[in-house]
């Protein structure tokens, strides 16, 4: 006899596992819902907060730059300080140089004006012997005018002008004539200052015309070397050299004595020349002569005159 099979025999067993399953599923869904509904979403707070946050980005940047730049001027400010520390130390060493050189200077400028005061001492005495020579030689047995040409050349004044005759025959013995005026300036050891030019009244150094030339050693050397070569034309005539000295150096005439060196006399004049002489040597500069033979000196004019005007001008004519 067989058997009726009931509904649930057709139907099979249900898997409990799977019914399980589900439920966690759902469970796990239900609660992303709720957290989704219940979380407060704000769609503009990455808005806001992304320029601060920039912002902030750009200020620590900038604050970088400006500590980078501090640092920079720093390390310049230290190489200045270092720079500036080794110019100050070679200033000392050069200060400290300049100190000794100084006193080193001092010293030898004592020791020249003590050397100074001895000559003028000696030039003193020296003088004095010349005085007592010229009165002793102007003494005659029989009472007469003394002879005033007795006796050498005074160097008594501080500053000396020669006025040297260029012309050919002078040219001829020109050695002769700068030995004579190297002699006459190694006369007076030291003077505030000396010129020199030709009879037209030229100057040897152009640059120094009106002025006078330093008395040093070395300007000596210097202007005897360029004395020994110099060549200037002139018409033997001692006169435009005169006047132009006793002119251009007028303020120191009476602390001035003058040598005019030469062998002619051109001109044919000699009254208005002493006239005019003795017009500008009001100061009373010490003019003195030296007349030099020469082959070519046709006559002796020139004698004649710068005897006149030695006389007349506290100076003194030397023939050689």
């Amino acid at each position: 006899m067989s058997k009726r099979i009931s509904l649930s025999q057709k139907r099979g067993k249900i898997d409990p596992f799977s019914i399980a399953f589900l439920d966690i599923i759902s469970c796990g869904f239900g609660a992303v819902v709720v957290l989704i509904l219940i979380f407060r979403f704000d769609p503009l707070e990455k808005i806001t907060s992304a320029p601060l946050l920039q912002e902030d980005t750009t200020a620590a940047f900038n604050n970088l730059l400006a500590e980078a730049r501090l640092t920079q001027k720093s390390d310049q400010a230290k190489v200045v300080l270092n720079k500036l520390a080794a110019i100050e130390k070679n200033q000392i060493v050069v200060q400290q140089k300049l100190e000794r050189t100084l006193v080193e200077l001092r010293q030898s400028v004592a020791a020249e004006q003590f050397i100074g005061r001895q000559k003028k001492q000696k030039l003193k005495s020296l003088m004095h012997e010349i005085e007592r020579v010229k009165i002793a030689g102007s003494k005659t047995s029989a009472p007469s005018k003394p002879d005033e040409e007795v006796g050498g050349i005074i160097v008594d004044r501080d500053y000396v002008v020669f006025i040297v005759d260029t012309s050919g025959s002078m040219l001829e013995i020109w050695e002769r004539v700068a030995a004579r005026m190297t002699q006459i300036l190694g006369q007076h050891p030291k003077v505030k200052g000396f010129q020199i030019m030709n009879d037209n009244g030229n100057y040897l150094v152009s640059s120094y015309e009106k002025r006078w030339i330093s008395d040093t050693p070395k300007m000596r050397g210097h202007i005897l070397k360029l004395f020994k070569l110099w060549r200037s034309t002139s018409n033997s005539s001692p006169t435009e050299g005169l006047f132009r000295a006793l002119t251009d150096f007028k303020s120191q005439t009476a602390n001035m004595s003058i040598y005019v060196l030469g062998d002619d006399y051109s001109g044919s004049d000699f009254d208005s020349v002493i006239d005019k002489v003795r017009l500008l040597n009001r100061g009373g500069a010490r003019i003195n002569a030296i007349n030099f033979i020469s082959r070519r000196a046709s006559t002796d004019r020139f004698s004649i005159l710068m005897r006149e005007i030695a006389l007349d001008n506290q100076g003194t004519l030397i023939t050689l």
